[in-house]
Order: C-alpha cells, then sequence, then structure tokens
C-alpha cells in the first residue's frame, strides 16, 4: 500500500487513464467528475472509508471519470494484486463487488427483455403487460422548475414496468432497442444518457436503476452509476422519493410517489 495526501483541488484519477490501482479514502473528502464536451459536471462526493476507482481494476477498463480532492484527503493506493488480496480478506467488501457486478448484468438483462417486449408489442400491436403490485402505484411528478415544463400537471402514473427515462436523441444518434417511456430534451453537453434510468420492480420491492448513465442517478441521496459508486440500484421507500438524473446540480429532478 502507497499513501498519498492530496491538497484541495489536485486530481486523484483523470478520465480516460489506465486504472492501475485502487484508491480506499483514509480521511477526506473527494469530488467525482465526467468531462463532457470540454466541460467538467460533478457526479457527486466520497469520502472517508470509500474505494475509488475498483471497478476500472477489475473490469480492466479506462477511468470513467476524473477524481479531485475537495480538501486535504489522504488515500491509501493499491495495486491490482494488493487490492484483490485486501478484499480477499474483506468478506463484506467482497459481497458489494460481487453485488455491484451482478447489478450491472441484471440491468443488461433487463434491456435485453425489455427490447424482446418491444418487439413483441410491435408485431401484435399490444401494450407490454404492467407489472401490478396490489394495493400500491408509482407516480413521477415534477421535482424542479425545469421539469414543470416537461412532465404533464399532475406527473405520470406508472402502469408498465420497466420504465424507462431517457434522452431525446439527436439525427445522427442510434436509437436504443428499447420504448423509452417518459423522453426529455437535453442540451449538449448532455447530462441525460439516451437510456438514463428505469424503475422496476425487483423481489416485491420497486426500485431505481442506472444504465450505465455518463453522469449518473441519485435517489434519496444515494448515488448510482459508473465506476466510483458503490452501486446501480436502490429500492424507493413508501411516500415520496427524491431521484435526480445528471449529478450534482442537474434540472432532471423527479419526485417519485410509492402509493
Amino acid at each position: 500500500m502507497a499513501k498519498r495526501v492530496f491538497q484541495r483541488g489536485d486530481l486523484v484519477f483523470e478520465q480516460g487513464a489506465a486504472s492501475d490501482d485502487v484508491g480506499i479514502i483514509v480521511r477526506g473528502r473527494v469530488e467525482v467528475l465526467r468531462e463532457i464536451d470540454g466541460e467538467y459536471m460533478v457526479l457527486g462526493h466520497v469520502g472517508a472509508g470509500d474505494f475509488i476507482g475498483e471497478m476500472g481494476v477489475l473490469e480492466d477498463r479506462p477511468r470513467s471519470a476524473t477524481v479531485r480532492a475537495v480538501n486535504e484527503t489522504e488515500i491509501d493506493f493499491a495495486d491490482r494484486e494488493a487490492f484483490l488480496q485486501r478484499i480477499s480478506e474483506d468478506p463484506e467488501r467482497a459481497r458489494e463487488l460481487l453485488v455491484r457486478l451482478s447489478a450491472r448484468l441484471r440491468a443488461t438483462d433487463d434491456i435485453l427483455v425489455a427490447a424482446t417486449v418491444a418487439r413483441h408489442r410491435t408485431a401484435t400491436h399490444h401494450q407490454r403487460a404492467p407489472v401490478s403490485l396490489p394495493k400500491e402505484g408509482v407516480v413521477v411528478v415534477p421535482g424542479s422548475r425545469e421539469m414543470t415544463a416537461l412532465l404533464p400537471e399532475g406527473g405520470v402514473e406508472v402502469a408498465v414496468f420497466p420504465y424507462f427515462v431517457g434522452r431525446a436523441l439527436e439525427p445522427q444518434e442510434t436509437k436504443p432497442p428499447i420504448t423509452i417511456d417518459l423522453v426529455l430534451e437535453d442540451r449538449r453537453p448532455f447530462r441525460l444518457s439516451a437510456v438514463h434510468f428505469a424503475i422496476t420492480e425487483s423481489n416485491g420491492k420497486y426500485i431505481v436503476r442506472d444504465f450505465g448513465s455518463e453522469m449518473g442517478t441519485e435517489v434519496n441521496g444515494e448515488l448510482l452509476g459508473g465506476d466510483f459508486f458503490r452501486a446501480d440500484s436502490t429500492p424507493l421507500f413508501r411516500g415520496l422519493n427524491r431521484v435526480v438524473a445528471g449529478g450534482v446540480g442537474s434540472p432532471f429532478v423527479f419526485r417519485v410517489r410509492v402509493e
């Protein structure tokens, strides 16, 4: 393990660089940023006790985002072998990583299933069969001034799952293989991905699942997506939930009401 101290504004990882090592934050706080069209957008923050960069190391992919120190921050770094040794001695962390990888596979399955159902719907002109949970319902309502212009008055009642939220495509972009239920207009640099997140049902609960979006999704303060946050999905609570698509400061704020 190699320990380093970063001052405010120092770069810890840089987007696009090789994923050679993993860091664990001993003290301090970092922000995770994504560079899009020459602009940096903040996805979220990570603090003491959290690993950073482990998914890129496990998957042998370049860094998906830039990490910058918010204040004086101390980080322990481990190369791939040392990291694998460390998690082999930490069953809880190993479980978290397995759950994360499993969630990514499940997200792929969801898209494949939705694509198959969409093709069937096109062929038969029938709607997707709703997944019904007795005496419950989900309503998506605006959570910001900008969203009031994009969602109908009173919000949208979700009757079919998974319910996909994504961005309107530009002419040169390839259409995703699924039907986007809530298509939102966005401007460059885009905060929304073509398939950003979905509200779906799993094990009798409603959940929000990020589909590997560029800028991530925040649900009730929990950050989803990317290689620097711990999860790709999280359950919705009964009552009102706050969902933000597109990182810190994004105008795409939703209130998801589970009744």
